[in-house]
């Protein structure tokens, strides 16, 4: 849903499969894409599951079919099948019912073949044949303990890359519950500019420090002022990458305030400051004159120094707009009497 509403500024066509869910998922999407005005560019193509099986089967090929017939008009599309674990049970039950050979798991021998070649038809086209390009997202639905099922690793095998979502992760409170130990991107870092790859590495090296010195934390009352530095970021930069439904956030936003940990604004800062100036922040580099040009530069500078150098003369600033409340003496005199 995120994804359909933020296309709405792009010029993207958006097409959502609904293939085999049930008609209450269909119901929700439908009203929340009515009520953030995001059904003008979307195209929904629902196949339920009370629907029979060759229609539920049938549902991501009429996607696609709509989704050639806008690119060959020279659009960009983007197409959600979702889910594409019921496809594979539907062409399993098709498949035994008609006597084809299960192979494993019961599932037919070309359903690798069936799921490729639907993908296959995505992809980015020259003028020859319209223009336009087709971008593919099968989602399906999982087992974590047990996500090297045989129709999740097929898919992953056939896309450029997957997003593995947590729902332990979303009840932790990170939004998007992305699980980045499982997750996977083949051409991630080569769609980045140089700040955002040197970035990413900086912000990579840290939560991997973090990682590995949490456990000495949990035993050691008194911790070095850079452990608890490494630890501190990587609190920070967790609170920073939280983004909640239907809410938008700029890449250049974001890439600006994952540079500000690596600053002296954020370096005796915990994550509750973050809670409450997140917005703050994200408005002022926004709107603010004297921020504007800097989140509009970022992709000119050379490294992410650059960054975090142009950042660091802003943090007088920043201070007079997000201030720390002082607590005074006859305020902690009251707290005691009244506790």
């Amino acid at each position: 849903i995120d994804l359909i509403v933020n296309q709405a500024e792009t010029g993207t066509v958006c097409i959502y499969a609904s293939i085999g869910k049930t008609i209450t998922s269909l119901r929700y999407l439908l009203d929340t894409l009515v009520s953030t005005k995001a059904l003008s560019h979307t195209v929904i193509i629902g196949a339920s599951s009370s629907d029979v099986a060759p229609l539920i089967f049938l549902a991501p090929q009429a996607a696609f079919t709509v989704a050639e017939y806008f690119q060959k008009k020279g659009k960009d599309v983007l197409l959600i099948l979702d889910d594409m674990g019921n496809h594979a049970k539907i062409y399993r039950e098709i498949s035994l019912l008609g006597n084809k050979p299960p192979g494993r798991e019961s599932y037919p021998g070309d359903i690798f073949f069936t799921h490729a070649h639907l993908m296959e038809r995505a992809g980015s086209f020259t003028k020859e044949f319209g223009g336009g390009s087709i971008t593919a997202l099968p989602v399906i639905e999982i087992n974590l303990n047990d996500f090297t099922a045989f129709i999740p690793t097929n898919l992953m095998a056939m896309t450029d890359g997957h997003l593995m979502f947590n729902s332990s992760l979303h009840n932790q409170g990170l939004r998007p519950a992305i699980d980045v130990s499982l997750s996977v991107s083949r051409v991630g870092r080569q769609t980045q500019n140089r700040v955002q790859n040197l970035l990413s590495d900086r912000i990579r090296q840290i939560m991997a420090q973090a990682q590995s010195l949490e456990t000495i934390s949990r035993f050691s009352s008194e911790l070095p002022f850079e452990t608890q530095l490494i630890l501190r970021q990587r609190e920070l930069i967790l609170e920073l990458i939280k983004q909640e439904s239907l809410k938008f956030i700029p890449l250049e936003i974001q890439t600006t305030l994952l540079g500000l940990v690596f600053t002296s604004f954020l370096i005796d800062k915990k994550a509750d400051f973050i809670q409450k100036y997140k917005d703050t922040l994200i408005e002022a580099f926004m709107k603010d004159p004297k921020l504007v040009s800097t989140t509009k530069a970022f992709k000119t500078f050379q490294d992410e120094q650059e960054l975090i150098k142009t950042l660091e003369s802003l943090a007088p600033y920043l201070k007079e707009l997000c201030p720390i409340a002082t607590i005074k003496p006859e305020d902690i005199t009251a707290k005691r009497i009244i506790s």
